[in-house]
């Protein structure tokens, strides 16, 4: 497309060809600019490349017509996504939805197009999806990360994203609006009255408005017709149309709508895993894909190959001529139930996710899946044979003599693992044609796994295989569990990645497998796990931690006593922040890794001074949430300058001593002393290069900031500008950061957010914040599991309008979601004073006190706050902030 012809030219001309002097002067004059702008660009090109017309009109995609820009106007019509579509949540008809369309930006004449064409059609596909996810209430977060990360954070995508989410939030206040309207009844003088302000005052949303109030009135037509007989049906028609005298497609139905397909259900958590099959002296493998780009370096939908296993003594029925493509839904899914009732074993892997490059990469997907077929078979106890079945593709024919290649692959295979190749053999590799009777069932596996259908979609997420048997692991992750299935040792790093990675908690997993193999090796060998724990320690260091992943780190450990003093040490280190973060005050646990440090102590003191002021460091954290804020202090007492104690002289070290020490003057409430050695730990942490400074100097700002927001005489403007440092950014900034829907990274900032917002911030601070209440119940979307999200829950309540009672106890109602399983004493200290403070029970609750004065008997340094919890008759919204001490709230 020339430039001259560009859309925005041709509406930049219509603009100055209508009557523009109705307008400001100086928009007038910046479209004469841009006019302009566009007939030099469009010079220039022809100068350069007088074909340019024929270059666009061939080369470039066909760009859909743009979305409205008006950042206040709904968009017009919401498109339909790939998750199921709640009609229960609104009660609406859902499925004539029809999408709207985005503008796309032109690709640069020298990039990648069709890459650039891929990248933007499933970005366009991300913004319907997350249109329509909103519209019917449903979680988008994932898709508007997936969508950033997909475009890179481009600013235009990331408009385009904040318009979209805007629109679809009006559309859905609409939408819910005239449900509420529609079920008091589609002739209820309220329903007539909106219907008519339509056209006027909200014109793009009369075509839904159209669809639904058809829907509810044939519903209602229909339930009138067989409760209260034809005469009653006869006089509501008559209604309908005095009411509303344009609407057509209203009549007496024998059935007012058609019956849903009813699927098959489907078999759930059934055992396909290779590894947790039975040994079988011989196994049949078929194998098929989906989709097109099996290389980094082909076009099209990404490629998945699937293989399903068959042990000798199984044969399933026969699917002559079968291909899913040509196939109702309801078939397919019926075929995947039948595979799943079978012991069949099915493993597949994303070929982009093996890292397969080049050309000829479906070739290589299916060899590489070959190969890891062979790696996770369960080994016989004497012998077994492997005969490999591939659905025929281009040159490859059923005729084709594969011996050597077979040959070729168990030499290899032979070099990886002797022992394995010795019982485990691939004696065979056949293509098949097409219509064999036993390669569809492998299309059915794969064909699922691939297919964009919702029902499908629902159908593969009920039967457990995603993220098990078909592996979701993303490069070069897979090639880790190669590594250590073929007997190598990975890395800290690489151990890290893989057990930091959402498939490691999936029991039958290929990333749990391969743990549970470099487990067993550790644990005949402890030598190997030194570098492990290190991994561990570090990946706390780092202070980029989440407990989940915490938890799988130390439970993967073998309890053992390593001869090396100072790998031990530091996994009790390491064990000991496991259960400081977790909140834990006094668990037997906790005592025997306190207890064993100090034994440890005064040895590693004499090889590394630096590791006897760490295990201080985290003995006092520990101290603290048992609340004896004074011994957490004491233990530092050797290393505190206004207690007789000296620095190390190392930045690092003496700033992590000086904010620690910061933190327990704030906990006894000397916000004065507190702020004193936080601005001194700043200070060290300034010398430190600036990568690790900016590791470790944010939290201290953090503390900083919430230390002199609790000063009563603190200056408004001083507190401010200390919260927007710890932020990184202004408060407006922040609000639209993490107002969005899907926002929950940067937990303890967004704690620190809403603490001021409450505490200190402005109703004009507050608003653009509280505009996305409606999120806020919504786990993913609004909050997740895990400290501090109940604090931030609390001060969402404590933001939102008294008199609204049912937005506050929808939030109040997520305490206990927002807190997650930890049933640590710390925690519950917080949760209970936070449940006192929102009203859900009384303190003279008979369970309640009861369940406070256990508490008061497990950690008795919290025995002044829980006395003040006891006292019956609180009905203090703000008792939480004057209970709990710095941010402990």
């Amino acid at each position: 497309m020339p430039l001259a012809t560009h859309p925005l030219h041709a509406a930049l001309a219509a603009f100055l060809a209508s009557d523009a002097a109705q307008f400001p002067s100086g928009i007038v004059e910046t479209a004469r600019n841009l006019e302009r702008a566009f007939a030099k660009l469009d010079a220039a090109a022809r100068a350069v490349c007088p074909a340019v017309e024929t270059c666009h009109d061939t080369d470039t995609p066909d760009v859909p017509a743009s979305l409205p820009t008006d950042p206040d106007s709904p968009c017009t019509e919401m498109a339909g996504g790939s998750a199921d579509a709640p009609a229960e949540a609104l009660d609406l008809p859902l499925d004539d939805v029809e999408p709207m369309d985005v503008p796309l930006p032109l690709p640069h004449p020298d990039a990648d197009r069709a890459r650039t064409a891929a990248v933007e059609e499933r970005a366009t596909k991300l913004l319907w999806d997350i249109r329509f996810a909103i519209t019917n209430g449903q979680d988008s977060a994932a898709m508007e990360k997936e969508l950033l990360l997909l475009v890179d954070h481009a600013p235009v995508w990331e408009q385009k994203l904040q318009t979209t989410i805007k629109q679809a939030n009006n559309f859905r206040k609409e939408c819910l609006v005239f449900a509420g309207l529609l079920r008091k009844g589609v002739c209820h003088p309220d329903t007539v009255a909106y219907w008519r302000d339509i056209p006027t005052k909200r014109p793009w949303f009369m075509k839904r408005a159209l669809k639904d109030l058809r829907w509810h009135a044939n519903k209602a037509l229909a339930r009138i017709s067989t409760q209260e007989g034809t005469q009653a049906a006869a006089a509501f028609q008559n209604a309908i149309r005095r009411n509303y005298p344009d609407l057509v497609g209203v009549m007496l139905p024998e059935v007012w709508a058609k019956p849903k397909p009813q699927f098959p259900t489907v078999p759930e958590n059934t055992l396909h895993t290779l590894p947790h099959l039975s040994p079988s002296r011989e196994w049949r493998v078929y194998i098929d894909e989906t989709g097109l780009r099996f290389s980094a370096d082909e076009s099209g939908t990404p490629g998945k190959v699937v293989a399903v296993c068959l042990p000798h003594d199984v044969t399933l029925p026969d699917l002559a001529d079968f291909h899913c493509t040509d196939k109702p839904a309801g078939t397919v899914i019926d075929n995947l139930c039948t595979l799943l009732r079978s012991p069949a074993g099915i493993v597949g892997f994303s070929s982009l996710d093996m890292g397969i490059r080049g050309n000829n990469g479906w070739l290589q997907a299916v060899r590489e899946l070959i190969k890891w077929v062979w790696r996770l078979l369960p080994l016989p106890q004497e012998h077994s044979t492997i005969h490999i079945y591939m659905e025929q593709r281009t040159d490859y024919t059923p005729d084709l003599q594969t011996s050597l290649s077979c040959d070729m692959l168990m030499a290899e295979l032979t070099g990886e693992d002797l022992q394995r190749s010795q019982k485990l053999r691939i004696t065979s590799l056949t293509f098949l044609d097409k219509k064999d009777p036993q390669i569809a069932w492998a299309d059915v596996a794969a064909y699922c796994w691939g297919s964009p259908k919702t029902e499908i979609r629902h159908a593969l997420r009920q039967s457990g295989l995603e993220g098990t048997s078909l592996v979701t692991l993303e490069a070069p992750l897979p090639k880790v569990c190669e590594k250590i299935l073929a007997n190598g040792i990975p890395t800290g790093a690489e151990w890290q990645a893989l057990i930091s990675h959402a498939d490691a908690a999936k029991p039958r997993g290929l990333a749990s497998h391969a743990l549970e193999h470099l487990q067993a090796r550790c644990r005949k060998d402890p030598a190997l796990w030194g570098e492990y724990v290190r991994a561990m320690h570090q990946y706390l260091l780092g202070k980029d931690y989440t407990l989940p992943v915490l938890e799988r780190m130390g439970g993967w450990f073998p309890p053992m006593k390593d001869p090396d003093l100072t790998t031990e040490f530091c996994w009790q280190l390491s064990r000991l922040a496991h259960l400081n973060h977790l909140g834990d005050a006094d668990s037997e646990e906790l005592l025997s890794v306190k207890c064993r440090l100090a034994e440890l102590t005064p040895s590693i003191r004499t090889i590394d001074a630096t590791a006897a002021l760490h295990a201080a460091l985290r003995l006092a954290v520990s101290d603290a949430n048992a609340f004896d804020f004074r011994t957490a202090e004491a233990r530092l007492a050797t290393w505190n300058p206004l207690a007789g104690g000296s620095l190390t002289g190392t930045a690092l070290w003496d700033g992590k001593i000086l904010s620690s020490l910061g933190q327990y003057r704030a906990f006894q409430n000397d916000a004065t002393g507190a702020t004193y050695f936080f601005r001194q730990a700043l200070d060290c942490f300034a010398t430190l290069p600036p990568e690790e400074a900016q590791r470790q100097a944010p939290q201290t700002r953090t503390y900083l900031a919430i230390a002199e927001m609790d000063r009563p005489d603190a200056d408004e403007a001083a507190v401010r500008t200390l919260v927007e440092e710890a932020l990184g950014c202004d408060i407006s900034k922040a609000v639209a950061t993490f107002v969005q829907p899907g926002c929950t990274e940067s937990r303890y900032q967004h704690h620190l957010l809403v603490r001021y917002l409450a505490r200190r911030g402005s109703e004009a601070e507050r608003a653009p914040y509280l505009e996305q209440q409606a999120h806020w119940t919504r786990v993913e979307a609004g909050f997740q599991k895990g400290h501090p999200w109940p604090l931030i829950q609390y001060y969402r309540w404590l933001m939102t309008d008294p008199e609204d009672r049912q937005s506050r106890k929808a939030i109040a109602n997520t305490l206990g979601t927002a807190m997650g399983p930890a049933n640590m004493p710390t925690l519950e200290v917080i949760l209970y004073a936070l449940a006192l403070s929102m009203g859900l029970f009384a303190a003279d609750n008979a369970a309640v006190c009861g369940n406070l004065l256990k508490l008061e008997a497990r950690i008795p340094a919290a025995s002044p706050i829980i006395r003040q919890m006891l006292v019956p008759g609180w009905s203090d919204p703000w008792l939480a902030t004057r209970l709990l001490p710095f941010n402990y709230c």
